[in-house]
């Protein structure tokens, strides 16, 4: 069954189509639900198509606020990212099985979007730049990457929480300022933290102001464990950042945290 091919006019204006996020599961799993509830949102419905099992696989984890219905654009910019893979649309893949008769006329009702293994594809190409410290390791997860210090399990994680963008461009200020506060109140509520704006501190992480919040929280091993998190907006993305280490830790490991957190550069004003 031909599918009709979208000119880039057409792609573009159904690309800034608003959804729900509703990011869990493996890719496979999200595209099978994902093929139902884009009809109901967009009027399409959105095949998410790979051959690459590794993709297929690939566990999908939420990072939007609840608040917020990314474009379709966003959406999968970030199932690419956490999937390793590249996504695009492409017009020969505009065909899907069918068992009733030919029709003549392309169906208008559905769209392929094809994802592309990209071993290629690292969190520090996604937009921001650190300097590591002497001796630590990073670890690329697909959207977070882990930087490991020498002498210890974790050190420092940052995750890249996907882009944002205001239906009025004239509230996109606003909109970046509630949601790197929303991101923040997320996570703390992750420690069993329900927090007010008013419980965050504004921090500079590089050049960037961020909303840092710290607390002794309890762990699996019997003792506490001192939880730093900061969050931070730049140009259309959002950062999170946590640093998870024992007081006894805190001597050889902070002073490398506070480093690189000071180096933290990205390509947005």
């Amino acid at each position: 069954m031909a599918l009709k091919v979208l000119s880039e006019r057409e792609l573009s204006a159904f690309l800034s189509q608003r959804v729900e996020a509703g990011l869990d599961g493996s890719f496979g799993e999200f595209a099978n639900k994902f093929m139902v509830f884009s009809s109901m949102s967009t009027g399409k419905a959105v095949g998410l198509e790979t051959k690459d099992a590794k993709v297929a696989e690939a566990r999908l984890s939420p990072v939007f606020p609840g608040f917020y219905r990314p474009t379709l654009a966003e959406l999968f910019d970030m199932v690419a990212m956490q999937s390793r893979s590249s996504w695009s649309y492409v017009k020969e893949n505009q065909f899907a099985l069918s068992d009733s008769p030919a029709k003549r006329e392309p169906d208008e009702n559905l769209i392929i979007i094809t994802f592309k293994a990209n071993p290629s594809i690292v969190v520090p190409q996604r937009g921001y730049s650190i300097k590591l410290a002497e001796g630590w390791a990073r670890n690329d997860r697909g959207h977070w990457e882990m930087l490991v210090p020498p002498k210890a399990r974790v050190g420092l994680d940052i995750y890249d929480m996907g882009r944002y963008s205001a239906e009025n461009p004239s509230g996109q200020d606003e909109l970046l300022k509630r949601v790197r506060l929303e991101v923040s109140q997320d996570w703390a509520a992750q420690i069993g933290k329900k927090l007010t704006a008013a419980d965050f501190q504004t921090v500079k992480v590089g050049k960037f102001e961020a909303l840092h919040f710290d607390a002794l929280i309890p762990s699996r091993l019997n003792k506490d464990v001192h939880w730093r998190q900061w969050v931070l907006t730049a140009g259309d993305r959002c950062f999170f950042i946590v640093s998870t280490l024992f007081p006894e830790q805190e001597k050889d490991i902070l002073p490398d945290v506070t480093a690189m957190l000071a180096s933290f550069q990205s390509e947005a004003n």
